[in-house]
């Protein structure tokens, strides 16, 4: 037996050192001898099964042991009897006498059937437990991870909460350096000044002196001839001292309220995972708009066509489309109308694919650049643009921004009938409306274009529903902020895409950054649109970068 330290004797009579069987039941190593003389006759070992040295293994002493103790299970209930079946309908061993007095209508199985499939489903439930831990296993290291990675996030967090700090402390104590320097050099002045003007006191005060001596001189010698003279040049002796005044600046220290809630916030990180993609024929899909539930508009500036489509089982059904349309924006009213701004006019889009231009901004003079066009809560117009049309050499440009009355007032009018001035308008200083959306407070958010920088600069600006403004958000990134698109959440909170850094930017309702770029997997690059569904599905059209590469609309969700 391969591996089996046999003992050097018989384990029976201890005498005779020539092994050549084994009782499975007793597990004892016998000589033949004792195996067929002694060991066979007595009573109890009757049923003991003996195998020869060379045939013992491992896999028949089970399965003979086994057979073996099957056949002498004692009943739990009499225990001088032996099972002899197993009772399906108790789950349970039985003997004669269980048969006789209370298992005659139940169904019977042979014993070794029965342990065939208790050890089948054993080693099932062992497969099962083995799964099971190695799940548990996984999330256990998954919380480990976790953590580890939750303290480093800490730790992160902290550590640039000190860095700001250092830098708050840094940049105070620049600007008390600057204070002492200024006071400093102030009192340097006025310091100058008195030193010079007591030089000249000084030496004034000696030449009076002298001139006192000399005339005491004059005096004590009692020569009348010379105190005649004297007296007769007394003016010359007694000059015209002319002091000058010193101005003496007196300084005084005013400390400038610190505002702390300027040194930052501490929010929670939201994360967008990615569900899927959707491959559409459109490329650089720029704008994208829910008409109702699963149905969206979309529109290419590329391509210049527009879309109405719904979203089925990863893919994109067209139902509507539209081409050799140049629009500038979109928008969609609250009766599921969708409004196109063309060469600064709105057209509205029939079921029937035909573009009818309304009659809003026909005559208004200030509207003659319309830049952007939006749907407010209350289904009015709101459109944005370049104020009137200054001429080559004047800038920088300003904006306004113009509320007009739902479409349906447009719709049933003519232009002769129709009013023309806006319900409302706001005027933008130097900032051009590019974008805007109507928030679910009823504020407005805006991607502005400053027009007294020298470079391109972009802003997100809130504004309330009088169009007071609220706060503005200039980014986060070391590189040029670069917003393309705004939408808000269910939650109220504001997504901007960053064409320039390829990132999402989430604000809260005060305009403070909550995440930016924190997409779970990093699949977006060079975003162009991005909308904020009902349900708070977040979808992200970006530039086509691949020329190979089918166009995808990415669908993220809420981590």
């Amino acid at each position: 037996m391969e591996g089996e330290i046999l003992p050097k004797i018989c384990e029976f009579c201890e005498a005779s050192p020539e092994i050549k069987m084994n009782c499975i039941n007793c597990n004892l190593f016998l000589c033949r001898a004792c195996h067929l003389k002694i060991h066979s006759k007595i009573k109890s070992a009757n049923d003991h099964i003996g195998i020869e040295i060379q045939e013992y293994h491992a896999e028949s002493i089970s399965e003979n042991s086994r057979k073996v103790i099957l056949k002498q299970m004692l009943c739990v209930k009499h225990n001088q009897k032996t099972c002899f079946m197993f009772c399906r309908d108790c789950e349970q061993l039985i003997c004669s006498t269980c048969v006789i007095e209370s298992h005659q209508q139940h169904t019977f199985e042979e014993i070794d059937h029965a342990y065939d499939e208790k050890e089948k489903e054993l080693r099932s439930l062992t497969v099962q437990l083995d799964s099971e831990i190695g799940t548990v296993e996984t999330h256990a290291a998954r919380l480990l991870e976790m953590k580890s990675e939750g303290e480093k996030n800490v730790l992160e967090v902290k550590s640039k909460i000190l860095q700001h700090e250092d830098q708050i402390k840094e940049n105070i104590s620049m600007e008390a350096k600057t204070l002492l320097t200024q006071v400093d050099n102030r009192w340097e002045v006025t310091k100058d000044s008195i030193t010079k003007q007591r030089k000249r006191v000084q030496k004034r005060i000696v030449d009076l002196e002298k001139r006192k001596a000399q005339l005491n001189l004059i005096l004590h010698s009692r020569q009348a001839s010379e105190i005649f003279v004297t007296a007769k040049e007394m003016k010359r002796l007694l000059p015209n001292t002319c002091l000058s005044n010193v101005q003496i600046e007196t300084l005084r220290f005013t400390p400038s309220e610190i505002d702390l809630e300027n040194i930052g916030v501490c929010h929670k990180q939201e994360r967008y995972e990615h569900v899927c993609n959707f491959q559409t024929n459109l490329n650089d899909v720029s704008k994208m708009l829910e008409i109702e539930e699963n149905q969206y508009v979309l529109y290419s500036s590329v391509e210049n066509k527009v879309q109405q489509v719904q979203f089925i089982n990863k893919t994109i059904n067209v139902q509507l489309e539209v081409d050799d349309v140049e629009a500038s924006d979109i928008a969609v009213t609250k009766d599921r109308h969708t409004l196109l701004l063309i060469e600064s006019y709105v057209y509205c889009l029939t079921d029937n694919c035909e573009l009818i231009q309304l009659t809003l901004g026909m005559a208004c003079e200030d509207l003659r650049y319309v830049q952007c066009i939006n749907v407010n809560n209350e289904n009015q117009i709101v459109v944005g643009s370049i104020f009137e049309n200054p001429p080559y050499d004047e800038e920088p440009y300003s904006g306004i921004v113009a509320v007009f009355a739902p479409i349906v007032h447009f719709n049933d009018q003519t232009y002769e009938e129709v009013d023309e001035e806006p319900l409302f308008s706001k005027n933008f200083d130097n900032s051009i409306p590019q974008k805007i959306i109507s928030t679910v407070n009823n504020d407005y958010c805006l991607i502005v274009t400053l027009t007294d920088s020298l470079h391109d600069t972009k802003l997100i600006t809130r504004y309330n529903h009088e169009f007071e403004f609220t706060w503005q958000y200039n980014g986060c990134c070391k590189d040029k902020f670069s917003p393309v698109d705004v939408t808000e959440s269910p939650s109220e909170l504001i997504c901007v895409a960053d064409n320039f850094n390829s990132a999402i930017h989430v604000l809260n309702q005060d305009g403070d950054v909550l995440t930016c770029n924190l997409l779970v997997t990093e699949v977006v690059a060079n975003p162009l649109s991005i909308y904020i569904n009902s349900n708070g599905l977040l979808f992200i059209t970006c530039e086509k970068t691949n020329e190979h590469q089918p166009p995808h609309i990415y669908l993220f969700k809420l981590k």
